[in-house]
């Protein structure tokens, strides 16, 4: 198709331009160097393929081209299912046009999460959750509306793994006496931002233990059993290895064995 700028300025504005519509305008994306730079107008715009033509105001002319910006990302570095705030700007590439109006579709390179922002005077924001830690690439992509054509802008965004807390709920019975069973019950818990329920193991252990335990969490909570194998007042360490979408967490109690006293019996004889 042949597109001729008829405004003041230097003549004809684009030839053979490549664009094969045939009945309208649909898809012409060069059309912003008709304008020369110049402001005002209306112009006169003549679009012709040599069976079809028309003339168009350039002041109201359809599909403008247009420019996304994401201004923000917010936080910088954000953890897993934490809302990311995505804040853009959408503008026309002509000086003096309206703001274009529509919505602009925010999403990453997976597919697994989008949202959609609505434009209003020229900007909007909208929110995204990560399921899983690591880079992503973000993408806000306008689509147009009846007078603008879409344009979309990408920017790069990284997820981290919530922090996670371990406590030693209780340790039972304290104090304990030497071989007998010391059960250490434990919680953990997401540390905010996260959310979600932290699953996985927890090692629990101590100098005086003959052996350590593991307790396996649901519902963020666990618990398993030491026996010690001396007296003393000993140190229990407790660790969450982490998960996938976790950080590792450490705690720790103390606890006191005391040595199993034996009594015997006296017997004292008395002579007459």
């Amino acid at each position: 198709m042949d597109v001729t700028y008829t405004g003041p300025g230097s003549g004809p504005g684009i030839q053979n331009s490549g664009i094969t519509t045939t009945t309208g305008i649909t898809g012409i994306t060069s059309l912003i160097a008709l304008a020369n730079g110049l402001d005002g107008g209306p112009y006169g715009v003549i679009a012709s393929n040599g069976i079809y033509s028309d003339t168009f105001s350039l002041a109201n002319f359809l599909f403008v081209p247009t420019d996304t910006s994401i201004i923000g990302v917010f936080p910088d570095v954000s953890v897993v299912s934490e809302t990311v705030a995505v804040s853009f700007t959408v503008g026309a590439e002509i000086p003096g046009m309206d703001e274009p109006t529509g919505v602009v579709t925010v999403s990453e390179q997976t597919g697994t999460t989008s949202c959609v922002g609505i434009l209003s005077d020229g900007s909007g924001s909208c929110g995204l959750l990560f399921p899983l830690p690591g880079t992503y690439t973000v993408t806000a992509s306008y689509g147009g509306d009846d007078h603008f054509l879409g344009s979309s802008d990408a920017v790069q965004h990284t997820i981290t793994k919530a922090d996670a807390t371990l406590n030693i709920i209780s340790i039972t019975p304290d104090p304990s006496i030497i071989n007998q069973s010391v059960v250490v019950s434990f919680s953990v818990t997401t540390t905010v931002p996260g959310i979600g329920t932290p699953g996985g193991i927890v090692n629990v252990s101590s100098g005086g233990a003959a052996n350590p335990c593991i307790g396996v969490l649901g519902n963020g909570a666990g618990s398993c059993a030491l026996t010690f194998s001396q007296a003393g007042v000993f140190t229990i360490q407790a660790s969450y290895e982490g998960s996938s979408l976790f950080n590792e967490s450490l705690a720790s109690g103390e606890h006191t064995v005391i040595p199993i006293r034996i009594f015997l019996p006296i017997v004292i004889n008395q002579k007459d």
